[in-house]
């Protein structure tokens, strides 16, 4: 059975993680939680059935005196280094909220203290398990589209999602968050352009400002990535379209020599059209719980890679790939030129 400590018992938390893993009984068992709120502490501890003594408002506590396999950094992102590097050597496994950091430089430090201690290190990339993803990955390593050459995902809404924790508004400030609508939301399209096309991004051409929101982060980003093959990303993600909180707009789609793939068509998850054929099919994909997102799916694989001693799903040097993006990214858009990503 595998002792888990929690470090943050914001939102991701209480709507994911808890419930998640206190569903997989079988397999792991929530021993400590910590948050810089006695209330979040003991909201969640109450509904994991944590006992008093296994509470705390001071994670450096936490990692003195509790023995665990795996701990888990729930934080905002500024917040995720320090307990990241004081967990290396005290756990086995450490596994991190996106994205692992708030810029490269940190991501470093996580990683070498890692490295060095042994201690495994994994991020949170959870939409690549999106049934959805998966199945549009397998149609396009089959070749039946030819080859893929733009992503198109446009991620916009009216507003951030409001946090649970001390400060709900953390997204907006750049001292707790790092940067705004591109690296919470569109970090996410940064990995699955990536997985989709089958080639990482090496340079960046981006906008970004702040247009309808009172916040020192960005709210509106357009970002056109180039991959290694020549194959083209856009990608937009806002908190700007001013038509309400729950109605955000999306175009999430792929195309290919022979063929397109759209997201989320007309009821159907997944929609693959052809040339030449009137109409699209929808493959059969199984289907997804609410706010799911495939968080499900990849905890069931963290915990398989725990039981089996195989590589984590995605490793902190996945994210430092998509941070290296995003903050090339954010270079582009200060100096208005393209930026090579290194990483």
């Amino acid at each position: 059975m595998l002792q888990i400590g929690i470090i943050g018992c914001g939102g991701i938390v209480e709507r994911r993680h808890l419930p998640g893993l206190l569903e997989r009984a079988d397999a792991v068992r929530i021993s400590a939680l910590s948050d810089v709120s006695a209330d979040r502490v003991n909201l969640l501890a109450d509904r994991a059935r944590v006992s008093v003594e296994h509470r705390y408002t001071d994670y450096h506590e936490l990692l003195a005196r509790e023995k665990l396999d795996v701990v888990i950094v729930a934080t905002p992102p500024a917040y995720h280094e320090a307990p990241v590097v004081e967990a290396t050597g005290h756990v086995p496994t450490i596994l991190v909220e996106k994205p692992l950091a708030t810029d490269v430089r940190r991501a470093e430090r996580m990683i070498e203290a890692a490295d060095r201690t042994g201690t495994r290190l994994g991020v949170v990339h959870n939409q690549l398990y999106r049934p959805a993803i998966e199945a549009a990955a397998e149609i396009l390593a089959r070749g039946e589209l030819g080859m893929p050459f733009l992503y198109r995902d446009e991620l916009l809404g009216a507003s951030h999602r409001v946090g649970a924790g001390t400060e709900l508004n953390w997204r907006t400030q750049r001292v707790h968050a790092g940067g705004g609508s591109l690296l919470d939301n569109g970090y996410h399209c940064i990995y699955l352009a990536e997985r989709l096309l089958g080639q990482r991004v090496t340079s960046v051409q981006a906008q970004m400002s702040t247009f309808t929101h009172d916040c020192d982060v960005e709210d509106t980003a357009f970002v056109l990535l180039r991959h290694a093959d020549g194959a083209l990303s856009s990608i937009q993600s806002g908190w700007s379209i001013t038509s309400g909180r729950y109605t955000a707009q999306r175009v999430y789609e792929l195309h290919a020599t022979e063929g397109s793939i759209v997201f989320d068509h007309q009821g159907a998850p997944l929609a693959v059209f052809r040339p030449g054929v009137e109409g699209w099919e929808t493959p059969e994909v199984s289907p997804e719980r609410e706010d799911d997102f495939g968080y499900y799916a990849f905890r069931d694989r963290f915990l398989d890679a725990l039981a089996t001693d195989a590589p984590l799903p995605n490793s902190a040097e996945d994210s430092y790939h998509v941070l290296a993006v995003i903050q090339a990214a954010y270079t582009s858009a200060q100096t208005g030129a393209a930026v090579h990503v290194h990483a």
